[in-house]
């Protein structure tokens, strides 16, 4: 029987069905805009995925822990795939989202650099600052949970694979003790500095013992090791009762642990023997 209503009268907004699927496909080959592809290379970043998502129970983070990781691309290709699926009411839609995937995920994958590079200042970028768009995957990364993300503030972190390298595309505190930093490839271990800005005069414990160095031309500041072993060469700092610091006889001290004579010591090889660098604490995969 034939239908007495017109469906076109009645619905004069009413688009076909083969019209929808046009204008699909026409809108899968507008480029996507900039803002979108930065937000879907914070997805492959891991930047919008709660943290219960990646350490499903908190034993296994326990504190002053470092855990290392791989991202499976596929995995977050399945993550750019599920904040595009909101827009696929349609079982065609949705087969063609599955098809248009690929290109959706390289177009995030070609921002992922910059959105770390972007917010730097230039006096910090490196100089071989890579803004192509082949990201090397797998991404790798760690987590770590320590004290050492409260204490050492404005952290530097380096990742090795072997001797290379790896561009950092993420680092991020997401607690007062929680760090979570993604390389570019795989590394299997990771170097932490403390702040070049603690450089100062100090001894290196409690006890008030500080490393000799040697000032001889050609081994400025070297260990200095007494003679026949691997063992260095230590001096007390002295002190007065009241704190003060007893130049004069550190001087002495420190020329007699040198032999030299205390007219050799001067105040640049006083000032070297003082020095105390930043630390650093190396973390490698399987110890």
């Amino acid at each position: 029987m034939k239908s007495w209503r017109n469906k076109k009268k009645d619905h004069p907004n009413r688009e076909s069905l083969s019209d929808r699927h046009t204008k699909w496909i026409t809108a899968e080959l507008i480029p996507l805009p900039e803002e979108v592809k930065n937000w879907m290379s914070q997805l492959i970043l891991l930047k919008e995925v709660p943290l219960a998502y990646l350490v499903v129970d908190e034993r296994e983070m326990p504190v002053e822990s470092i855990r290392f990781f791989n991202v499976d691309p596929h995995w977050a290709q399945a993550l750019v795939d599920g904040a595009f699926s909101i827009g696929a009411l349609t079982q065609y839609e949705a087969v063609q989202s599955i098809e248009h995937l690929p290109r959706r995920y390289e177009n995030a994958k070609a921002s992922v650099r910059l959105s770390r590079y972007e917010r730097m200042h230039s006096n910090h970028k490196p100089q071989n600052m890579r803004m192509t768009t082949e990201v090397q995957t797998p991404l790798s990364g760690f987590i770590m949970r320590s004290d050492l993300v409260s204490n050492w503030k404005a952290i530097e972190v380096k990742g090795f694979m072997g001797e290379t390298q790896r561009d950092i595309l993420r680092m991020e505190t997401l607690s007062d003790k929680v760090l979570i930093c993604i390389f570019e490839g795989e590394v299997d271990a990771v170097r932490m500095y403390e702040p070049k800005e603690v450089l100062h005069f100090g001894t290196r414990s409690q006890d008030r013992k500080i490393d000799v160095r040697r000032i001889d031309e050609g081994h400025e500041g070297e260990p200095l090791y007494q003679q026949g072993t691997e063992v260095k060469v230590t001096v007390t700092v002295p002190v007065a009762d009241n704190g003060r610091l007893k130049v004069t006889e550190l001087r002495e001290t420190l020329s007699r642990a040198l032999n030299t004579t205390t007219n050799e010591m001067d105040s640049p090889q006083l000032a070297l023997e003082m020095l105390s660098v930043a630390g650093q604490c190396v973390f490698e995969r399987g110890q």
